[in-house]
């Protein structure tokens, strides 16, 4: 999905799920979960867009599909993603190393009921 600023009805980012629910890669670190992914444009980033478009996306997945479990996995040397799941309460529940990323650290946060 797109991230839309919107003033400048100009596109600045990207926003997605990566599968459905509980997919068989992410049974290892939990269940009923789904691995949301995004980035924000170089020239868009530190302004509170990431937050935004991760709290929406995750908002509408719990009233829309009852989905409250949530796994991001983020490199360990990309702070500002390490701080912003901080920011929503995701704990480290994992590690794998990606064929294309490098070294990951796994990330889950529970919906509250």
């Amino acid at each position: 999905r797109a991230i839309i600023h919107q003033d400048k009805n100009i596109m600045i980012g990207i926003i997605r799920f990566h599968s459905s629910p509980d997919p068989a890669y992410l049974r290892p670190y939990t269940r009923d979960a789904v691995e949301l992914g995004y980035r924000i444009f170089s020239d868009h980033r530190r302004q509170g867009y990431a937050a935004e478009a991760v709290a929406a996306v995750m908002d509408w997945a719990v009233a829309t599909s009852n989905v409250r479990r949530f796994v991001a996995s983020v490199s360990p040397v990309n702070i500002p993603s390490l701080q912003l799941i901080a920011r929503f309460g995701f704990i480290k529940v994992g590690e794998t190393m990606d064929d294309a990323d490098g070294m990951e650290h796994i990330f889950l946060r529970v919906a509250d009921e």
